[in-house]
């Protein structure tokens, strides 16, 4: 049997469809068995081929005009996403409409109508097409996890909750996560303000709050790490990074980590320790700022010793 459904499996099972399409060319089930493996692949133009071939040999069949409509789909979003990644909104609507009309009960669609128009600062379009989603599938993760975010940007807290009951399991848990990420950023915004108009205190309550709901940021540990240090408690600052290390971390994670405390470091004029600091990042993760980082707290080292030195040889 064909593994039509297994990625890995899809070279091999091309091949044995092209094998058997030269002895029996009109055969509507090979000829559609390609169409469904290019499709696999996303190679939709050409699938869409195939199903036209296997219908016009087995027209009573309604599958191949199913696929036929499930290619054109695919086939139109994958160019609408294609226009979206380059930020040409106006394409990607444009084929998101061609989507949509092809199959009105798919909710791919809608999901990322919304997340063109979200980007353009349409935000109230944007929630009507992600529960335009819901409706055609109540447990959609994408939709559900964009209005959640969306929710919670806006301050409707118990909405993006409430949305949770509709996942479950692993979804469930992603939303979690995406939540927390979305409270994050917006605690990390509203620090901002507050250190614009001079509220210290408030922005450390804020960062903290941020930090709480992401716990892998280092980047936002370093800004928390330097306000406590303004406060002189740079201890506190370093605890930050010393509770981020002793959790288990990817080793890209575990250098940004350790960047991002060798910089605060370094910023306390403390370079030794920066520079054991950066000593534990393995070479593959060290990249080009991390090298320049540590060749600056070089120079200054050396240049400190330099100047010591100097002085000694004053003194006697």
């Amino acid at each position: 049997m064909l593994e039509l459904d297994d990625p890995a499996q899809l070279p091999l099972a091309e091949a044995k469809l092209q094998q058997s399409l030269a002895g029996r060319p009109d055969d509507a089930d090979v000829l559609g068995g390609l169409g469904v493996a290019w499709m696999r692949q996303g190679r939709h133009a050409e699938a869409q081929a195939q199903f036209r071939e296997a219908q016009a040999r087995d027209p009573a069949n309604s599958r191949w005009a199913e696929l036929l409509t499930t290619s054109r789909y695919w086939g139109t979003m994958r160019k609408a996403s294609d226009a979206f990644a380059m930020q040409d909104y106006a394409r990607a609507e444009t084929r998101l409409a061609e989507a949509r009309a092809t199959d009105p009960g798919e909710p791919a669609a809608w999901v990322l109508t919304g997340r063109v128009q979200a980007a353009q600062g349409r935000d109230a379009e944007a929630e009507q097409a992600w529960r335009q989603a819901l409706v055609l599938e109540p447990s959609n993760a994408g939709a559900v996890q964009a209005l959640a975010t969306l929710y919670l940007r806006q301050g409707r807290e118990p909405e993006a909750q409430a949305l949770s009951a509709r996942l479950a399991g692993t979804a469930r848990q992603d939303l979690a996560g995406a939540m927390a990420a979305a409270r994050a950023d917006l605690n990390r915004s509203k620090a901002d303000a507050a250190l614009a108009q001079g509220r210290q205190d408030e922005a450390i309550s804020l960062l903290e709050q941020a930090a709480r709901d992401d716990r892998d940021d280092p980047w936002l540990r370093l800004r928390l790490a330097r306000l406590y240090a303004a406060r002189g408690d740079a201890d506190r600052g370093d605890a930050l990074f010393t509770a981020l290390l002793a959790r288990p971390l990817s080793p890209e994670d575990g250098a940004a980590a350790r960047h991002a405390h060798a910089l605060f470091q370094s910023g306390q004029e403390r370079d030794e320790a920066a520079l054991a600091t950066l000593a534990g990042i393995a070479p593959p993760q060290r990249d080009a700022s991390i090298l320049e980082l540590q060749r600056r707290l070089q120079v200054r080292l050396a240049r400190q010793r330099a100047v010591a030195l100097a002085r000694q040889g004053d003194a006697v």
